[in-house]
């Protein structure tokens, strides 16, 4: 029995049931949280905090509702810190993001611990780590990170990774040799639809036409511009970019590779780092009819920036620096000419460029080897 197609009635996207498609109704979501009032937004803190109170645990409803007032009105998250730390509560890490001084020391008390849980120690590294972001918290969180990688606890053999791999969490890390690093830009810009005109003029465009003799050398499928970015465009300062970054790959194979490496050039170049030999078991799984429908998308430049953490969630979108939506955990690649962790860019939210697709692409780039690297995630 052929299934019945249904437009979304906000936004055209095909899909097979009736209504908002989900992309839709979390847009009008995230709008409808942006546009509260000052009243009612204190009013949903308030009766947050009362829930934190006398919870020993919390649910997912809370999770829900006060990960989006984080990210989406950026609240202030002290008072739930104070409370949280109090109780025993570190999940979500997100409680912490604006945790005083004191709950800080605390946190990192708590890690230097023999005797802590494997489980709580997990949490505790994210919720130190998030709270770190922050300039006037970061040397007290880095200091105890060093002196957990150096001098492991018990609790660590329980643990699969080191706690440089927690730090990002918080927009940060650090290398081999201890130096500390950021991982984020500090600023977030949307990708949102245009018209063609929109798109010739943006400083910004993802999933575009290559020439027609750039082809995959494994699986021969014709490559795409993943991602191009004038970064002489004022609004775009931020990111440090004096001219062109272009980043090709091949659609059809990085969905399989644990990160698709490209060398690139501020002049609009890119070349895979990997030549792969032709291999007959990779398919090219994208028509010509496909290709043209892809590249034919009209994501620009959004008018203003949002907050950071704007597209951490879910069907938030494609975006430029800030935070990341990981579907699965933060993997913040290392470059493979410098041996150094770098630095998030971008995010693609693949069902926005291709029919029924899943999941997430992230570019993350070496600004000082001019290496990017292009990683798949999805449920």
């Amino acid at each position: 029995m052929e299934r019945k197609e249904y437009p979304c009635p906000q936004c055209g996207r095909i899909k097979y049931y009736d209504g908002l498609c989900w992309g839709c109704k979390a847009q009008n979501e995230r709008q409808q949280i942006a546009d509260m009032s000052q009243e009612e937004l204190q009013s949903r803190i308030n009766a947050l905090l009362d829930k934190i109170k006398t919870a020993d645990d919390l649910d997912d409803d809370f999770e829900d509702q006060f990960s989006k007032l984080a990210r989406y009105r950026n609240i202030d998250t002290s008072e739930f810190a104070r409370i949280a730390f109090n109780n025993g509560i570190y999940f979500p890490c997100g409680l912490y993001k604006d945790a005083p001084e004191q709950i800080v020391k605390g946190l990192c008390e708590m890690l230097l611990r023999d005797d802590l849980d494997s489980f709580l120690a997990n949490q505790i590294l994210l919720c130190a780590a998030v709270a770190g972001a922050r300039p006037q918290m970061r040397q007290t969180v880095y200091d105890t990170f060093v002196t957990l990688h150096k001098e492991p606890r018990a609790w660590r053999s329980k643990l699969h990774v080191d706690p440089c791999s927690y730090a990002p969490y918080g927009g940060w890390t650090y290398d081999k040799d201890f130096n500390m690093m950021e991982v984020v830009y500090p600023q977030c810009w949307s990708l949102v639809k245009g018209t063609a005109q929109d798109k010739a003029n943006s400083p910004v465009t993802i999933i575009s036409e290559t020439a027609p003799e750039e082809h995959c050398s494994r699986c021969g499928a014709r490559l795409f511009e993943i991602i191009r970015i004038d970064g002489r465009d004022p609004r775009l300062a931020f990111l440090k970019i004096d001219g062109v970054l272009s980043i090709k790959g091949c659609m059809s194979c990085l969905y399989w590779d644990d990160g698709y490496f490209t060398g690139y050039d501020l002049q609009g170049n890119s070349w895979p780092l990997t030549e792969y030999e032709q291999d007959p078991n990779c398919e090219c799984t994208i028509s010509e009819d496909d290709y043209q429908k892809m590249a034919a998308n009209t994501w620009v430049l959004g008018p203003e920036s949002a907050s950071l953490r704007w597209h951490a969630d879910w069907d938030m979108g494609s975006s430029i620096g800030g935070y990341a939506f990981w579907v699965q955990d933060v993997d913040i690649k290392t470059c493979p000419k410098c041996g150094k962790p770098m630095k998030y860019l971008a995010q693609i939210q693949w069902d926005t460029v291709e029919e029924f697709a899943e999941g997430y692409g992230y570019i993350e780039i070496c600004p000082d080897c001019q290496v990017a690297c292009v990683i798949h995630q999805q449920t």
